[in-house]
């Protein structure tokens, strides 16, 4: 069900085939090939990305960076077709 706030449904976020994602100690970083685009993460905004990635509903804090996210088109939800 998606978050009244942001739109974005817990437990539900997956990577587009485009976008790769990956952490290093002092960040995360979001690939997006299609836009041959680079997006630094904070350590906290990594770690708030992989948590939804892994299925895990994400904690109220992380709801704007993944609606940012999704308004980007760096991540999908269930709701999004393709």
């Amino acid at each position: 069900m998606p978050d009244e706030t942001t739109g974005v449904a817990t437990g539900t976020v997956r990577l587009p085939e485009h976008v790769v994602f990956t952490e290093l100690p002092f960040c995360g970083v979001l690939f997006d090939s299609r836009r041959a685009r680079v997006y630094r993460l904070s350590q906290r905004q990594a770690a708030l990305l992989r948590q939804a990635l892994n299925g895990h509903a994400p904690p109220a804090e992380s709801g704007r960076l993944l609606a940012e996210l999704h308004r980007l088109g760096l991540i999908r939800t269930a709701g999004d077709a393709g």
